[in-house]
């Protein structure tokens, strides 16, 4: 059974009575003589820019006995009735940026631009799930942009939830946008284990026509008033809460703020839902999804060597080799499911003979070779591990001799494991670990991460 919800210009009056809304009216009493009529404020108008073109427009010829045009997403689509065009006229619809506030999607240019219609068309607009995360499907309306970038829009719309469609009318070809009238910030989030999200409900804010004027106008967006805000909840538990879903902090208020546990929760993802008061003496009741996550690591380790002519020595050089290593963090924290990728064979460069009886040198080496990778997140959030393998400690060299003869020097590898010395790494996107010490000589370690 399809279910619609009518939108009548009446109920815009009943909103700012509730004063829920961000709204103003021009017939406030006279605050300078309260016998005389109230002076008219003028409007605020915010203006925006022009939505970009993003899709290929679409072109009907439509005569006096009407037709209909859809844009080529079909996403929205105009019915022109008969009698409202004079004559045969080229209509057209393209796709482009949504600057409207609190936009949905992309908005939609309709041309000729500024056509006024002898009668009303009829637009429906479809929307999906996911473009009302965080609203409600009857707080969508359609608003369409003026030249100077100004935007306005009616309240007699008709939301079918049940199809996911908004439909209304209009008399002139604009550009048009749908749009929500309030919203949870962010409507869905991922978020690590031990990281957090600030949520906050943002309202379009706009100005009551007075007299015989169903057009609205929007003057920006803005927080909600905190003191409409009556609840926050955590799958239902009354914040401030903190347990195995995470936490929610924060006063009564616009906003507040979610910290997810330290491990994943059995219910995932967690409802965060706040609930204020509407028009009428209505609740309204928003919710943001949250999914806590492990996310997949990847840490690129640059294994440098630099050697000099001290005593003893063949051959002084720079020694350089990479390697790429993922891994994962269970429930617990502990590393886990380890895979070694994109090993280099390294590189030997500045090769300078270090011996009288040989005039040059060439060096060859094989990459960092690590088997395995243990450890975890310490009390303090940050990555303790240690490496499991082998590399070349020393580059295998040809010496060229004076006399034109060459020999190889032996290969050197050095095992190791459990180096504890690759300790402390801060567990944050593009952090760095320098563990080079004076020679310099040793390991950079960058991490990144790779969701799942």
């Amino acid at each position: 059974m399809k279910t619609s919800t009518p939108i009548k210009k009446a109920f815009v009056f009943l909103i700012c009575i509730a004063s829920f809304w961000a709204c103003k009216k021009d017939d406030q009493p006279n605050p300078v003589n309260p016998g005389k009529d109230p002076e008219p404020q003028p409007p605020t108008e915010i203006v925006t820019e022009i939505g970009a073109p993003q899709g290929t427009p679409v072109s009907v010829l439509i005569g006096k006995e009407g037709g209909s045009i859809s844009s080529a997403d079909g996403r929205i689509k105009i019915d022109i009735p008969a009698g409202a065009l004079a004559g045969s006229t080229n209509v057209s619809i393209q796709p482009v940026s949504n600057k409207m506030f609190n936009g949905i999607g992309v908005a939609y240019r309709l041309t000729p631009a500024g056509l006024q219609l002898e009668k009303s068309a009829t637009y429906t607009i479809n929307y999906t799930d996911a473009e009302v995360e965080g609203t409600n499907p009857e707080a969508l309306r359609m608003a369409y942009q003026n030249t100077n970038g100004a935007w306005k829009f009616k309240e007699d719309v008709t939301v079918d939830a049940a199809q996911k469609k908004v439909t209304g009318n209009l008399k002139e070809l604009k550009d048009q946008a749908l749009f929500t009238k309030y919203i949870l910030i962010p409507g869905k989030a991922s978020v690590q284990i031990n990281e957090g999200v600030e949520l906050q409900v943002r309202l379009v804010s706009f100005r009551i026509p007075t007299g015989n004027d169903s057009e609205i106008l929007v003057e920006g967006e803005e927080l909600a008033n905190a003191s409409k805000v009556k609840s926050w909840r955590l799958n239902g538990q009354a914040g401030p809460t903190s347990g195995a879903n995470g936490s929610l902090s924060g006063a009564l208020g616009a906003k507040m703020s979610y910290k997810a546990p330290a491990s994943v929760p059995a219910q995932n993802p967690v409802a965060v839902s706040v609930e204020m008061d509407g028009p009428s003496g209505s609740k309204i009741i928003l919710i943001s999804n949250i999914t806590v996550k492990m996310f997949k690591w990847v840490m690129d380790v640059e294994w440098l060597r630099t050697s000099t002519c001290t005593p003893g020595a063949i051959a002084a050089f720079t020694y350089t080799a990479t390697t790429k290593i993922e891994f994962e963090l269970d429930n617990n924290g502990k590393i886990t499911n380890v895979e070694v990728k994109g090993e280099d064979d390294g590189m030997v460069s500045g090769i300078e003979s270090c011996l009288p009886d040989f005039y040059s040198a060439t060096g060859e080496a094989t990459g960092i070779h690590i088997t395995d990778m243990v450890g975890g997140i310490d009390q303090n959030g940050k990555l303790d591990f240690d490496f499991k393998g082998d590399w070349m400690d020393f580059p295998t060299f040809t010496l060229h001799y004076k006399d034109g003869s060459s020999s190889k020097t032996e290969e050197s590898y050095q095992t190791f494991e459990g180096i504890n010395t690759f300790t402390k790494m801060p567990l944050k996107d593009g952090d760095e670990l320098n563990m080079r010490n004076a020679e310099p000589t040793g390991f950079i370690f960058r991490l990144t991460t790779m969701e799942k």
